[in-house]
């Protein structure tokens, strides 16, 4: 009878893949909550915010820009005062760390405050990226599973990639990006077969919930594109290439620089958030573009409708606006 009943216990590994596509499942259900709070905030802040100071008419009320961007810091303060550490600054090194160092056990409340802090402050205007905050989401709804049964070391990993996988695929709508970030940049690229599989499932039932919502609408839809000349084109692209890993690096060595400066500034750690967004808005005044997640210019470039001068000036006020 024992043995017959050994029969209907899945194995380890398929324990892993059951587990793993509810995570994804889950993953993509705080996503398009996460998602959604994001464009609610940009709504009732940036939207009426612009409205309310009348910025469109132009004139001496774009120099009003600047207190948008400021009033969502200001928003943050409260969160910054209960979770000190967990708002301000940017904390997907701490992730990392965290998952490849240490236990990668993450608190359940970190859910709850990616969510709030990064809404507030894309949502507000402020220069900031979604990836880090929705891995470190989806991370930590994994981590949550793996606590809850009692699992360390290498599985605990397996499922903190699987809910980042699972929300880089909800939130862009892109299994094979989840797929991907959390193999090369969760797990660092050391997994095996068992591994990766619960990343393709994860990201899978993800990108499902998300289709059920939003539908199949990519992250950014690029036009039909043929190429004319190989022999020329294709060194090309390699050459951007090089030089988009030469930018990448003088981004980080400058977002650190940046940091580092801040941190050192005798003021409030309160009035450091304020002072940056203050300058994102000034930027913002002449360069809009610089604001939110950029994804909405980065939308244009790609139908072609972006302006060769202003996409050299964002790659350095890009770099300038976001630490």
């Amino acid at each position: 009878m024992y043995s017959k009943l050994k029969d209907f216990v899945p194995g380890e590994n398929t324990a892993v893949i059951i587990t793993a596509a509810v995570i994804g499942l889950l993953a993509g259900c705080v996503i398009i909550v996460f998602h959604e709070s994001v464009e609610l905030v940009h709504t009732y802040i940036f939207e009426q915010g612009s409205e309310l100071l009348r910025i469109h008419e132009g004139g001496w009320r774009r120099l009003l820009l600047p207190l948008i961007p400021m009033a969502g810091m200001i928003l943050l303060i409260p969160l910054s005062w209960m979770w000190p550490g967990k708002v301000n600054g940017y904390g997907f090194t701490k992730f990392l760390r965290r998952v490849n160092l240490e236990n990668g056990v993450i608190n359940a409340r970190n859910i709850f405050i990616k969510i709030a802090a990064t809404a507030i402050t894309i949502g507000s205007g402020n220069s900031a990226g979604v990836e880090g905050p929705t891995a470190q989401i989806g991370g930590a709804l994994g981590s949550q599973f793996g606590q809850r049964l009692r699992v360390s070391g290498a599985r605990m990993k397996v499922y903190i990639a699987a809910g980042s996988a699972g929300a880089i695929a909800g939130i862009f709508n892109a299994p094979l990006a989840g797929i991907f970030f959390a193999a090369e940049i969760i797990l660092l690229g050391t997994y095996k077969i068992s591994s990766f599989s619960a990343l393709v499932v994860a990201s899978a039932m993800s990108t499902v919930v998300s289709r059920a919502y939003y539908g199949k609408v990519v992250a950014f839809p690029i036009p039909d594109y043929h190429m004319v000349n190989p022999l020329v084109e294709i060194p090309l692209y390699a050459v951007m290439a090089v030089l988009i890993g030469l930018l990448a690096v003088a981004h980080i060595r400058f977002f650190y620089f940046v940091r580092d400066w801040f941190r050192d500034l005798s003021l409030s750690e309160y009035a450091k958030p304020i002072i940056g967004a203050f300058l994102v808005g000034s930027i913002g005044i002449v360069f809009p573009q610089v604001m939110g997640d950029g994804y909405e210019y980065i939308e244009q470039v790609l139908a072609g409708d972006g302006i060769v001068w202003v996409m050299l000036a964002l790659v350095a006020l890009k770099s300038v606006a976001t630490p």
